[in-house]
């Protein structure tokens, strides 16, 4: 072969070499998280910059849909709180400024109440199949109080069903149309929800790991306003970003919407509006939105708030040990994430 010829090639190799991406220690912690049984999505932000994005196991693709479930109870409040700046609600507002025949003992019931999941109502899912709103709300106001209002927490959809319905009041829009005007487009982000959704959104759909009744295919209080949307790990952390920039609440409003509400001293999660802080077991501040659905998906949105660093996680695999695979893959990450700090 020509000297040339032998140059030619060296350098072509060299290339190749410059070319092929830097398999990171993420890569490595990734790939061992797949030969675990993890399949999803991770999306890792510092600051305003995406850092690291990665589709991972079987059949999962960077577009892939996943129900995220729980987080949208996020969404809900950042909703409420973009009204709430709007002058079209008070935190304050008691349930009776939106629904009608309201039982003598919840009309004390306050929007502020709702967010906290401090309303006194416990986890029933009275709305669910009801694609009607007001026989959604008239269901779950039916349902008999357990709980003192003000005073005990238990986590209920229920609650954010009624707030959903008074996103829908308030703003005289459906529930999900207000959300994608007023929140998602401003984001740049793309949400579906169930009952909207397109034949290539479901073509998109991450495999169930166990079937979903049909009733919740479709729209359904069941899920509206606590548990409707799909996504993307990657848009769910854009969405993030754009909170976070002021280009949906602004920084005041967001401050207030991420601030413990309930502190809860036998407990090491606080409750905020749709939000929840803790610490991590390695001891940093972080505030979370999470989900998790019974057909395998589950989904975290993570932002460490010193570090100022942001995880976005969506899954199909359902758990590992009695444990979502979003936190065994936030868990397993960090570390490596502030290896270098």
């Amino acid at each position: 072969m020509k000297r040339s010829a032998v140059l030619l090639v060296i350098v072509c190799l060299a290339l190749a070499v410059a070319a092929t991406p830097k398999h990171s220690a993420l890569d490595d912690a990734v790939d061992q998280l797949v030969r675990d049984g993890f399949r999803g999505q991770i999306a890792i932000a510092r600051g305003d910059r995406i850092v690291y994005e990665r589709a991972a196991g079987t059949g999962i693709t960077p577009s892939s849909l996943f129900y995220v479930a729980s987080i949208t109870k996020s969404f809900t409040a950042t909703a409420i709180f973009r009204l709430r700046d709007a002058g079209k609600l008070s935190l304050d507002d008691p349930i009776t400024r939106f629904f009608l025949d309201v039982p003598a003992d919840r009309r004390a019931i306050t929007i502020a109440e709702l967010l906290t999941h401090t309303s006194g109502y416990s986890d029933n899912y009275a709305a669910d199949g009801f694609a009607e709103r007001d026989a959604a709300v008239a269901s779950v106001l039916s349902r008999p109080m357990k709980l003192t209002t003000g005073k005990d927490f238990h986590y209920s959809n229920d609650n954010y069903a009624l707030l959903g319905a008074i996103v829908e009041i308030a703003s005289g829009l459906r529930y999900e149309d207000y959300l994608r005007q007023q929140l998602f487009t401003p984001a740049g982000v793309t949400m579906r929800f169930w009952g909207s959704t397109t034949p290539a959104d479901e073509v998109r759909l991450a495999a169930f790991s166990h079937p979903m009744a049909e009733h919740r295919r479709k729209r359904n209080w069941g899920d509206l306003g606590s548990s409707g949307a799909l996504t993307t790990a990657h848009d769910l952390l854009r969405w993030w970003l754009a909170l976070a920039n002021g280009r949906v609440l602004k920084p005041s409003t967001l401050a207030e919407m991420l601030t413990p509400k309930l502190v809860r001293p036998d407990s090491s999660t606080n409750i905020a509006s749709g939000w929840f802080t803790t610490k991590t077991a390695l001891g940093r501040e972080v505030v979370f939105a999470r989900g998790q659905e019974d057909v395998g998906h589950n989904a975290l949105l993570l932002h460490f708030t010193r570090e100022n660093v942001t995880f976005a996680i969506t899954s199909n695999s359902g758990e590992f040990h009695d444990q979502g695979w979003n936190r065994v893959a936030a868990e397993r990450l960090e570390p490596l994430v502030f290896a270098d700090r």
